[in-house]
């Protein structure tokens, strides 16, 4: 078997640890066959080739660079689209950040960007519907209400064309005011009572000013005192 022979390092042919002084350093060269020692840079800082240094190598800050925000470049977005006029970015349940389009409502409504209960992210909502307002009724009672939308300020209620009489007695009205020419009493919303005879009469309740028409005798009458 033929033998192999290896040369031997002799210290002129080898970097010898020695060479290394800081912890950091990186081997370099200022031209052939001659290393030099490329010292540590600033943290964050970026190995580049330039600068006035021996090795042609230098350390430097990161440069900026453009990008956009729906871009590869970062992680925690949904979609790389260009944005459009009147985009709003939210979170996502992915979770990502993404575009949310605008919502434009037709003439005379208003869309909101809200949330609804049990809603875990915003969207654009409807301020007005186009629902008539109930017609008033008599007897209604009043209620908070749950619609999610709001009442216009110039919304109007319909009404009935009559509302009935309430069924207090008629009669609580009239109200008894001092006035000379008529004897000293006078009467506001005047009531009629009808009754058939002298003993009806007798027994009606009498209030100042309150007329009674006896039929029995067709007489006319009113009560001037209590």
């Amino acid at each position: 078997m033929a033998p192999t022979w290896k040369k031997l390092c002799y210290e002129d042919d080898a970097i010898l640890k020695s060479f290394i002084a800081a912890k950091g350093d990186l081997i370099s060269a200022s031209a052939n066959d001659t290393p030099v020692i490329l010292s540590i840079g600033n943290p964050n800082d970026v190995l580049a080739v330039g600068g006035a240094g021996a090795s042609g190598l230098q350390w430097v800050a990161p440069a900026a660079t453009s990008h956009d925000i729906f871009s590869a470049t970062h992680t925690d977005v949904s979609g790389a689209a260009s944005p459009v006029d009147g985009d709003t970015i939210i979170g996502n349940a992915t979770p990502k950040w993404s575009k949310l389009a605008i919502s434009i409502p037709a003439a005379t409504f208003i869309n909101l960007l809200g949330v609804a209960n049990g809603e875990l992210r915003p969207s654009w909502k409807a301020l007005f519907d186009a629902t008539v307002p109930t017609t008033i009724a008599p007897s209604d009672s009043a209620s908070a209400g749950s619609a999610v939308a709001a009442a216009r300020r110039d919304h109007q209620h319909a009404a009935p064309a009559t509302f009935p009489p309430s069924s207090h007695a008629v009669s609580a009205h009239s109200a008894a005011v001092a006035n000379v020419a008529m004897g000293g009493y006078q009467i506001t919303d005047p009531v009629l009572h009808q009754v058939a005879d002298a003993a009806a009469l007798a027994a009606l309740t009498g209030v100042v000013g309150k007329f009674a028409y006896q039929i029995d005798v067709g007489a006319m009458y009113i009560c001037t005192a209590l």
